[in-house]
C-alpha cells in the first residue's frame, strides 16, 4: 500500500507544481514593472502546497476474502475445515485360502456279529464203541475222545479284530455227562493257525445241560474256515445204567459279539464315524473370532476309495443361517467315486476360534443287506476345501490391517499473494477421528505447493480403541487426547510457503488383539488454522510493480526550475511493520538492458513500525512528519526516467499479530520549494 502512496504523491506532485505555478503568475499580472529595458525576476517561496487529500489505507482491503477471516479480536486468519471417510470395506474381506486337506478314515468298524451257529456231534461219531447198545440200557464205562468238525461262518470271509468276542457253548444231550475236563480248540484252515484253546474243567451235565466259555478276539485274524476240535474225558455211569439212542449227541454253539475291525471282507451293517477338524482361515493381517458374511463360499472337493455308497454330512457349528441354525450339507457318494459341493456363506454368521473354522464330517457306511465288503480302517475320504474371497459387513478380530488415508486436495489460498517471505510462527491442524475400530497408527503426510515452491509434512502418531480421538499438530509437536504422542515435522514450514494447495494422503495400520471392524466408516474431521502471528528477518524484501512515468517536455522545464523542493507527508502507522522506502527509476534503455536492483535509487525514506506489547499486537500508534530533499540530480533523474519501481526493506521483527483493524495513514502531504519569475517564465506560460 505504502508503494502506491508514494507513487501517486509524485505524480501528483508534478501535476500540482504546474497548475499551482500558473495560479501565482496570475496574481502577478496587475503589478507594476520598471521602465528600464530588463528582465524582471522574483525569487517565490512555494510552501505546503498540498498534493494530496488524506487517505486512509488498510490492509486488509489488499488482501483476498476468500483467503482469510477474522477471529473475533480481528485477528487474520487462514483457515479451512472439512470431513472425510476411512472406509474399511477393502479391509473387511478374507483372500481366497486353500487349508489343509482333510483325510477321513473310516478307523475301526463294525462288523455283523454270528448269532448261534451250531455243530452237532452225534454220540456214535464221538463214542463209536456204544453203538453195539443202540436202543438199550446199559452202564456207560468211563473213556476218552478226540474229534473235529468244520464251521463255515456266515458273518465274513477274513477278519483282523480290534476287539470282540467269541462264545462257546456245549449243549449236552447224551444220556451221561461229559468231562472233566473237556477241551475245544479252534483252528482256521485257511490261515493255518490255531484261533483259541478253551478248557471245562468240570462236568456237562445230560440231559440238556450246558457249559460255556469265552475269548477275547482282540488283535486276531481269522477266516471263516474254522475247524472245532474236542478233546476230552467221560467218566461214565459206573453201574447205573442209561438209555441210548441214535438221536443223542451233544451241540457246540458258536456266537459272536461286539465285533469291532480294521480290516476285513464282511457283512458290514450300516454305520457312522466322524472326523472333527478345524479349517484354518487366518492369515497374517487377520484372525478372525466372529463375522457376519455377505458372500463368499467355501468348495469341498471330496474322494471316496470306499467299496460301498456312503452318505458325508459336513457340519460347521460355527456357521449360522439366517435362523441361527448350523449350517448342514448332506450328499451321497457312490462307490470309488468323488464329489463336488459348495458351501455358500451369504447370510450367515461364523463364529470362529482363532481364526479356525469346526467342521465335523459324519460318514455313514451305505452296504447293501447280505453283501460282503471289503473295508480296511485305511479306507477313506479325501475333502480338500477352498475357501473364496469372503466378504463381511462386521467383524471381530485380531488384526494387523494396512489402509489408505483418504487421499484429497483442499485449497488454501484462491490467489497468489505477492508478500514478503515471512514467517508464521502458529499453525495449528486438529484431526478428530469417530468411529475408531480398534488401535490405529497414522502417518500422515502433506504436500503443498504455489507456482514458486512446494513443501512436504510428514507426522506419525497412535490412536486408541476409543469412540473419539482428538489430534493437534502445532509448532510445539503431536498431542493425542491433550497428551503428548507422536512425530514428525514439516507443518510450519509447508505453511510458510503460502501454498495454494496441500494434499493430504497416507495410511493407517490398524493393531488390535480383539477388534470389531463394521461397514460404518471412520469419520475424520480436519481443519487448520493458521492465525497471522509472524516474524520477519531483517531486509526481507517487499517488491512493487514496474509504474511507468509520462512527463511532457513541459513539465520537465518547469521541475528544473525548482529549488530547494522537498516532500513533506505524514504517517500514521497502525501496523507492526516498518522498513527503508527506496524508490528507483530508469529511462528505456536502463529498463531494457538492466535488471532493477541496479536502477538509479531517487531516494531512500524510513518509516517505524507501531508499538506492540510481547503478543505482538499493536499497542502504540506512530505518527511520524517525514520530509525528503530532492537536489538538481534527483529532479533531474526523475524528470528523465520513464519508468519507476519501489521496495522495501523490512525492519526485523520478532512477532506480530495483524488485525483487520490494522492500517496506515498518510496525510497532509505537501511539497514546498522557491522558484525564480521573470519574462521568460511568463512567455513559456
Amino acid at each position: 500500500m505504502f508503494k502506491n502512496t508514494v507513487l501517486v504523491n509524485i505524480v501528483v506532485y508534478m501535476y500540482s507544481v504546474k497548475k499551482n505555478l500558473l495560479f501565482v503568475l496570475l496574481l502577478f499580472l496587475s503589478c507594476s514593472f520598471p521602465k528600464e529595458p530588463q528582465m524582471p525576476e522574483w525569487e517565490i517561496s512555494l510552501t505546503r502546497i498540498p498534493l494530496m487529500a488524506a487517505d486512509t489505507l488498510i490492509l486488509g482491503e489488499e488482501l483476498p476474502d476468500s483467503n482469510f477471516m477474522t477471529d473475533d479480536d480481528d485477528l487474520f486468519h487462514i483457515f479451512l475445515s472439512g470431513q472425510k471417510e476411512m472406509d474399511l470395506s477393502e479391509q473387511m474381506r478374507l483372500e481366497s485360502i486353500q487349508p489343509d486337506s482333510i483325510n477321513g478314515e473310516v478307523g475301526a468298524f463294525k462288523i455283523e456279529g454270528n448269532q448261534g451257529q451250531r455243530i452237532h456231534f452225534n454220540i456214535y461219531e464221538v463214542f463209536p464203541q456204544l453203538q453195539l447198545y443202540n436202543g438199550a440200557r446199559v452202564p456207560i464205562p468211563g473213556s476218552s475222545y478226540n474229534i473235529s468238525k468244520s464251521l463255515q461262518l456266515d458273518n465274513f470271509y477274513s477278519v483282523t479284530f480290534e476287539s470282540g468276542t467269541i462264545y462257546i457253548k456245549i449243549i449236552n444231550n447224551l444220556a451221561f455227562p461229559l468231562g472233566k475236563p473237556v477241551r475245544i480248540a479252534l483252528y482256521d484252515r485257511v490261515m493255518k493257525d490255531t484261533v483259541s484253546v478253551m478248557l471245562y474243567d468240570k462236568l456237562i451235565q445230560p440231559f440238556g445241560g450246558e457249559a460255556q466259555a469265552f475269548l477275547d478276539l482282540a488283535g486276531k485274524t481269522i477266516s471263516n474256515n474254522i475247524q472245532v476240535i474236542l478233546t476230552g474225558t467221560n467218566i461214565g455211569t459206573g453201574f447205573e445204567s442209561v438209555y441210548l439212542s441214535d438221536n443223542q449227541g451233544f451241540d457246540v454253539e458258536i456266537s459272536m459279539s461286539d465285533l469291532i475291525a480294521v480290516a476285513a471282507e464282511a457283512k458290514i451293517p450300516s454305520q457312522s464315524f466322524s472326523v472333527k477338524t478345524k479349517l484354518d482361515l487366518s492369515t497374517d493381517s487377520l484372525v478372525i473370532n466372529s463375522a457376519r458374511v455377505t458372500g463368499g463360499d467355501i468348495s469341498f472337493f471330496i474322494e471316496s476309495n470306499f467299496y460301498m455308497p456312503v452318505q458325508i454330512r459336513l457340519f460347521f457349528p460355527g456357521i449360522l443361517d439366517e435362523h441361527l441354525q448350523p449350517k448342514t450339507e448332506i450328499f451321497s457318494l457312490l462307490s470309488k467315486s468323488s464329489e463336488k459341493v459348495i458351501i455358500y456363506l451369504a447370510n450367515t454368521t461364523i463364529n470362529m476360534g482363532n481364526g479356525k473354522l469346526d467342521l465335523e464330517i459324519f460318514t455313514t457306511l451305505l452296504p447293501q443287506t447280505g453283501d460282503m465288503i471289503k473295508i480296511a480302517a485305511g479306507d477313506k475320504f479325501i475333502a480338500s476345501a477352498q475357501v473364496s474371497e469372503l466378504k463381511f459387513s462386521e467383524l471381530t478380530a485380531a488384526l494387523d490391517l494396512t489402509t489408505l488415508f483418504p487421499s484429497f486436495e483442499e485449497e488454501i489460498l484462491q490467489t497468489e499473494l505477492d508478500l514478503p517471505k515471512i514467517n508464521l510462527q502458529e499453525v495449528i491442524m486438529s484431526l478428530d477421528f469417530e468411529n475408531n475400530p480398534s488401535d490405529m497408527l497414522v502417518n500422515l503426510k502433506l504436500d503443498g505447493e504455489n507456482v514458486n515452491d512446494d513443501a512436504t509434512a510428514q507426522y506419525t502418531f497412535q490412536l486408541q480403541d476409543n469412540p473419539r480421538n482428538h489430534i493437534e499438530i502445532s509448532r510445539q509437536g503431536v498431542n493425542v487426547n491433550g497428551l503428548p504422542e507422536g512425530s514428525g515435522n514439516g507443518l510450519v514450514d509447508l505453511i510458510n510457503i503460502l501454498p495454494q494447495r496441500v494434499a493430504f494422503s497416507g495410511s493407517a495400520r490398524l493393531q488390535d488383539d480383539n477388534a470389531t471392524l463394521s461397514d460404518t466408516p471412520i469419520k475424520i474431521d480436519y481443519s487448520i488454522d493458521v492465525p497471522m502471528v509472524f516474524s520477519i528477518q531483517e531486509n526481507t524484501l517487499l517488491e512493487g510493480d514496474t509504474t511507468k512515468l509520462d512527463f511532457n517536455g513541459s513539465d520537465n522545464d518547469r521541475v528544473n526550475n525548482l529549488q530547494d523542493v522537498k516532500l513533506e507527508f505524514t504517517i500514521t502507522n497502525g501496523l507492526p511493520i516498518g522498513g527503508n522506502l527506496e524508490i528507483r527509476l530508469a529511462d528505456s534503455l536502463t529498463c531494457a538492458s538492466q535488471c532493477r536492483e541496479n536502477w538509479p535509487m531517487l531516494t531512500t525514506v524510513h518509516f517505524d513500525a507501531a508499538g506492540c506489547d510481547a503478543d505482538g499486537n499493536v499497542i502504540n500508534i506512530k505518527d511520524e512528519m517525514l520530509s525528503v530533499s530532492l537536489n538538481k540530480e534527483q529532479i533531474k533523474l526523475l524528470t528523465g526516467s520513464d519508468f519507476l519501481i519501489w521496495s522495501v526493506k523490512l525492519d526485523a521483527l520478532k512477532k506480530a499479530r495483524l488485525k483487520a483493524t490494522d492500517k496506515i495513514i498518510l496525510k497532509n502531504s505537501y511539497i514546498t520549494g522557491t522558484m525564480k519569475i521573470n519574462e521568460e517564465t511568463f512567455d513559456n506560460d
